[in-house]
């Protein structure tokens, strides 16, 4: 039970609260429940982009192996049998550096879904939201559909038609693939079937959408035209979100209208591409010819940086928290100590800082690495910086978790707008040299020392 607690807090948690804080950003731009489920999914599809372009590289990987070690696998199995079989073809695997196990990679592209699928799961199996709130036909989201119902029976259409979509998308995707992959696709969704045909309507609503856009994926897939409708699509959906936001959304003017234009710059992210791609041609024509600037390219430093942002949210602050008063988490429910409170927090730093960005940055190009490998030290510098210069004395806290002193600094300066530029100007100025001049992989490790020493010092 220990074993899958950490599980869950290190590999889980992190997801349900990315996913919760996409429903929340979801719900205040459409005051829907059931439309903010589609907004989660929409968005988990498209952050779990560049996981499905991966698997799919190891899937191609893996068939053109096969298909080059097909015809003499053919013959040995015809001429060999039992052991001397066995013996062949382990010979013949170990000739072409291949194990049978890296069959496994065509399988990522499904494994990659079952951490998201729980956390999904999680989320909208307990969201109380849900509780009668409708979508189209359907009256409770929180129950399953039972839009139909024969001799006494109910029958639930969504999980149904989301099996459909879901194997439409598959023969979309395995047009010209091997009978296995076809059969594994289907296969899974007759599993999301028995799984999902009982589960609350909203779970389903975010399974069928992910189908939905896994199939328009596939579709685009096979287009030569797949980056224009792409940009046509979101554009249009861009302007109209703006002109919803600015004519019909209720709430403050001013974030409606900062909304609005960040919607608008949509349909202009070609021509920034454009721009951006000439600046970093340039940044880089001047790192070739000043040597004092340097592109961190050593995959250490982003797992340093990752250890420091682990340390800081997941051990100093909590226990820094805490530390400012004691018995306010001793004797609470079943708990007489604070540590089981430390090791919740450092579980799921470990999730937010270690397991999630270091599972990510594995899969990622090599371009994607090097930027990593840049802003990663910048944040951890920021970061140490932010936590032991900029920090704020608040007191002791109260019984009802509330600081006894809010308004206090712990740096004594004229008011908190000062406070908050100079900590500002300061983070810009650290994450520009630590982004140009490569200062984290020289300072980061002095500054987060310097800084332990400082705040322990005060």
């Amino acid at each position: 039970m220990i074993f899958l607690n950490v599980l869950y807090i290190a590999v889980i948690y992190p997801l349900v609260k990315v996913i919760e804080l996409i429903y929340l950003f979801s719900y205040r731009l459409c005051d829907n429940f059931s439309l903010a489920v589609v907004g989660v999914s929409i968005a988990v599809s498209t952050m779990l982009l560049p996981l499905y372009f991966f698997a799919e590289r190891l899937q191609n990987i893996e068939r053109e192996i096969q298909t080059k070690l097909a015809p003499k696998i053919k013959k040995i199995k015809a001429v060999f049998s039992g052991d001397e079989q066995y013996m062949m073809l382990q010979a013949y695997y170990r000739e072409n550096h291949y194990h049978p196990i890296y069959a496994l990679r065509s399988t990522f592209g499904l494994l990659i879904q079952i951490p998201f699928f729980i956390a999904a799961y999680v989320f909208l199996s307990h969201l109380d939201a849900l509780q009668g709130a409708h979508f189209m036909f359907i009256a409770d989201m929180s129950k399953p559909d039972a839009l139909f119902t024969v001799g006494g029976i109910s029958i639930n259409m969504l999980p149904i038609a989301m099996t459909l979509i879901n194997i439409t998308a598959g023969f979309v995707y395995t047009t010209g693939f091997p009978i296995r992959d076809k059969v594994q696709l289907y296969g899974m969704a007759a599993v999301f079937l028995l799984m999902l045909y009982n589960s609350p309507a909203g779970l389903v609503l975010y399974w069928t959408c992910n189908n939905i856009y896994s199939l328009i994926k596939n579709i685009l897939q096979k287009t030569q035209y797949a980056k224009s409708i792409i940009w046509i699509t979101l554009s249009c959906a861009a302007i109209l979100a703006a002109v919803y936001l600015i004519l019909f959304k209720e709430g403050a003017l001013f974030k409606r209208i900062l909304v609005a234009i960040l919607c608008c710059i949509v349909p202009l992210l070609p021509a920034i591409s454009k721009i951006l791609k000439r600046i970093i041609l340039k940044i880089k024509s001047v790192v070739n010819k000043n040597n004092s600037l340097a592109f961190p390219k050593n995959q250490y430093l982003f797992y340093f940086s990752a250890g420091v942002l682990f340390i800081l949210c997941g051990i100093t602050i909590p226990a820094s928290l805490i530390n400012s008063s004691v018995p306010e988490f001793s004797f609470v429910e079943s708990f007489t100590s604070p540590f089981p409170f430390i090791f919740n927090t450092v579980f799921q730093a470990a999730g937010f800082f270690l397991f999630w960005p270091i599972c990510l940055y594995s899969m990622a190009p090599q371009k994607i690495k090097q930027c990593c490998n840049m802003i990663a030290p910048s944040i951890a510098v920021c970061a140490v910086v932010n936590t032991f210069l900029f920090y704020r004395d608040y007191g002791w806290l109260t019984p009802a978790l509330i600081f006894s002193n809010p308004a206090a600094s712990g740096i004594r300066i004229p008011s908190d707008q000062i406070l908050y530029i100079c900590n500002a100007a300061v983070l810009i100025v650290i994450f520009t040299a630590a982004v140009f001049f490569d200062i984290a992989k020289k300072y980061c490790c002095a500054l987060f020392v310097a800084g332990c020493v400082v705040r322990f010092a005060f």
